[in-house]
């Protein structure tokens, strides 16, 4: 035993020392490899640093250098071979696929006459650069052999302003490397000799103190494996030892619960495996629902329409054969008809159908069975005998010769849309979980089919009005694969819809289209949508046309972007057309202004013999006054007067029509109301009628001063002149005011206007619509003008007897 011992202990300070040893080695050499590694590196990036980048971008040939500057270049590389310690230092350049050296450096430093890399030398071994040119801007280190000796080097290629390779080098004997590393082969062979000696050393020493309490604790185990659980435990006094022997203790009393435990758990283990036989049933019940749910669900899986129907009928026939069932149907809810519709049946053979008794079969939503299908519950009966429900309900199961069932309602959200079930005929039937499961995924089956049916046809409706529409329609993703387009999208390009399908939109475009498609793109992208957006396109024969576009994001259920919706119109026509309207507008502006010119020539002239004539009889009354006591005179004299304020106000009228731009500044509101206030006070003869100016002061508006102040002198004005003058007449002037409009409100309570007669006639000229000799029918007319030459609009209500209220609105613009 000692032997044995020894000769283990023995055996493993040997591997210790070896392994130790090995990996002082192997670390010292990577440490040493990688300083070398390291020195190679500073000298090659610092070497490339001297050369500068622009070194290499004049070498076109041999001739680009002279010989003594490439000379001096060599000597300045011998220089930094020596302060570096390095064996050699060079660049090379790739021109025409050939390795030519750039610089280089003597191979003897202590003998100028000895030979170097000539300047623009071809290399012999282009190959040998090979790892640079594949791993541009990384170091490549390698070791070589050369008639120069063993060596370590390491090339970095980088590319010059033409874009052509050139490769930094520099090397190192490794002379000095391998005298390294043979002294730290022999440092690392000492050291592991050493330490094998220590450790061997110490072993021996310990070796006799450890065999001796090994073998005591080796008996007492061995006593222990037998069964002897009430052996007495050896005594010893090392720590170590004592330590040792109580966890044998310990594991000895362990041991006797760990029996116990045993005997109870062999109880436990045999009611496991009851449990595991019952469960294992449950597996492969669980196991044959789930290969039959596979084989339903693969049947939906890219069904067409037309086969729906006979794939249902084929599962209710598995999924009732599976259960036991004798009777397995789907039936459809109407709530609005209260009705319900047999739609699938299958019946066991032997078992009668009864899908014909039972369509359009009157309900209630307040029956039980009902109300549960509407919650979304399970209606289950395992014996009808039991079944305390409405007679009625009772006698139509009994009607079936239904035992037992279950039904399990069709839920799309919360709207239940019908409900699939299994009747027992035969014999009562127990309730199980498997049963609710089955017709719970069948019921999500159905319900996804109805989806998927509801979508192809949507999806099929969306096609045929798209391929017969009048407009262009195109889907593509979001690379611009066209994934759908329309016939007349594809005609009016000269294709046919399939030749487009999985081609890029850029078809429709030139090259000079795609940029400007593309700023609708980004604005799409950042918008998730563009409108009416005017977009060139290409005919395939190259004619180039407009188009009116409109186009949505679509997203996917992440709301990331997955395809582009487009609508298009050809507009070639409208745009001719727009054309045409162009010029018909520049011709009827050319006329506006030749009439407008006539009309102010002809107002200008009337006027000259008007007033002339007005002039005369004023003079004749004054020198002839008697010539006035005649009605005939008075009455020429009447007549010129109306002649000429007649010509005014029509001068009037033809200033508001040809104003092109307003002066707008901002306004005190409530100051020129009661500017217009006093205009009216002042030019209306006085009557008992109280005007309340109730805008709010420093209330500022942005318009036409002249205007806004004609415009309130008017309708006050009219306000005043034309009222009953009753006791408590009044005309009130108020304001309202929001983000976009500012409104003028003038309300009194006069005579009122009949606008059922007048309504159509308000605002035109020479409408009159009181008995006054100052009305001429020029002054509401005037007002509109001048409302709508603000950007703004007039409302009236008014009733006879009762008062009016005119609402002047002007649109609100910035006036900062």
């Amino acid at each position: 035993m000692d032997d044995l011992i020894t000769q283990i202990l023995g055996t493993i300070c040997v591997l210790f020392a070896i392994t130790t040893g090995f990996l002082f080695a192997y670390f010292s050499r990577v440490n040493i490899i990688k300083n070398t590694d390291d020195r190679l590196y500073y000298a090659a990036t610092f070497y490339q640093e001297i050369l500068g980048p622009n070194y290499h971008n004049h070498i076109e040939n041999a001739d680009s250098y002279s010989k003594e500057e490439y000379q001096k270049q060599v000597e300045l590389n011998n220089q930094l071979c020596k302060k570096l310690g390095l064996q050699y230092l060079w660049s090379v350049l790739s021109i025409e696929d050939q390795i030519v050296f750039t610089s280089a450096t003597n191979s003897n430093f202590d003998d100028k006459n000895s030979n170097y890399a000539k300047f623009f030398d071809v290399h012999s071994d282009p190959n040998a650069f090979l790892p640079a040119k594949q791993k541009q801007e990384e170091p490549v280190f390698s070791t070589f052999h050369n008639e120069w000796g063993e060596g370590r080097m390491i090339l970095i290629s980088k590319l010059d302003k033409k874009k052509r390779l050139y490769i930094i080098g520099a090397s190192i004997q490794l002379k000095e490397l391998n005298e390294l590393l043979f002294r730290s082969f022999l440092l690392s062979t000492g050291f592991g000799i050493l330490l094998f000696l220590v450790v061997w050393f110490l072993s021996r020493i310990l070796s006799k103190k450890i065999m001796h309490i090994c073998s005591n604790v080796s008996h007492t185990a061995n006593q222990i494996q037998k069964g002897h659980l009430d052996i007495e435990m050896p005594n010893f006094d090392v720590i170590e030892a004592i330590r040792l022997t109580e966890s044998l203790d310990h594991m000895r009393n362990q041991l006797k619960i760990r029996i116990l435990d045993l005997e109870a758990q062999n109880k436990i283990l045999n009611q496991i495996l009851n449990e595991k036989n019952i469960a294992e049933k449950k597996i492969r019940k669980y196991s044959e629902i789930q290969s039959i749910l596979i084989k339903i669900s693969s049947k939906f899986i890219n069904i067409s329409n037309d086969r729906i129907n006979q794939s249902i009928e084929l599962s209710l026939k598995e999924l009732g054969e599976f259960v036991g069932a004798d009777r397995a149907y789907i039936f459809d809810y109407d709530w609005e008809q209260e009705v319900s519709t047999n739609r699938y049946e299958w019946c066991a053979e032997g078992i009668t159908s009864h899908i014909s008794n039972l369509q359009n079969v009157h309900i209630k939503k307040t029956d039980p069975w009902s109300q549960k299908h509407l919650k979304g519950e399970v209606v289950s009966i395992e014996d009808i005998n039991l079944f305390a429900e409405r007679e009625e309900n009772l006698n139509l199961l009994r009607n079936q010769g239904i035992q037992s069932l279950i039904s399990y309602p069709l839920m799309k959200d919360s709207l239940c849309l019908g409900f699939v079930g299994f009747d027992w005929v035969r014999k009562n039937h127990n309730y199980r979980e498997e049963d609710e499961n089955l017709l719970s995924i069948f019921s999500n089956i159905l319900i996804n089919l109805r989806m998927r049916k509801d979508i192809n046809e949507e999806l099929a409706k969306f096609k045929k009005i798209a391929d017969h529409s009048q407009y262009g329609k195109v889907i593509t993703d979001i690379s611009g694969k066209i994934t759908y387009v329309n016939q007349f999208y594809a005609t009016v390009h000269g294709y046919a819809p399939k030749e487009l399908i999985g081609k890029n939109h850029s078809i429709f475009h030139s090259e000079k289209q795609i940029n400007q498609l593309n700023l609708e793109l980004e604005t799409l992208k950042s918008k998730g949508k563009f409108e009416s957006s005017l977009v060139w396109h290409s005919h395939k024969n190259g004619k180039e046309f407009p188009m009116l576009m409109t186009a949505l994001l679509i997203n996917d259920e992440h709301q990331k972007p997955e395809f582009i919706a487009a609508s298009a119109l050809d507009v070639s026509d409208l745009i001719q057309s727009q054309e045409r309207i162009k010029n018909l507008l520049e011709k009827e502006r050319y006329l506006n202004q030749n009439i407008q010119n006539f009309t102010f020539i002809v107002s200008h002239n009337l006027r000259i013999h008007s007033a002339n004539m007005l002039g005369l009889l004023q003079v004749a009354k004054e020198t002839e006054p008697e010539l006035f006591q005649h009605e005939i005179t008075q009455m020429l004299l009447s007549a010129s007067q109306n002649l000429e304020e007649t010509i005014r106000d029509l001068n009037t009228v033809l200033e508001l029509k040809s104003a092109n731009q307003l002066l707008k500044t901002k306004i005190d509101l409530f100051e020129l109301v009661e500017q217009s206030i006093q205009k009216v006070l002042t030019g209306v003869p006085n009557k008992k009628v109280v005007i309340q100016n109730l805008v709010p002061k420093n209330n500022p508006v942005f318009s036409e001063s002249v205007y806004l102040k004609s415009i309130l002198s008017h309708i006050i004005g009219n306000a005043v002149r034309y009222h009953k003058n009753i006791e408590n007449s009044w005309v009130k002037i108020s304001s309202e005011m929001d983000k976009y409009l500012t409104k003028v409100i003038v309300e009194d309570n006069g005579s009122g206007i009949d606008l059922i007669r007048n309504g159509a006639d308000l605002f035109k000229m020479y409408k009159k619509f009181h008995d006054s000799p100052d009305s001429k029918g020029l002054g509401l007319y005037i007002t509109q003008i001048q409302v709508e030459a603000l950007g703004g609009s007039i409302e009236v209500q008014s009733e006879i007897g009762e008062g009016s209220k005119f609402t002047v609105s002007i649109p609100n613009e910035s006036y900062e």
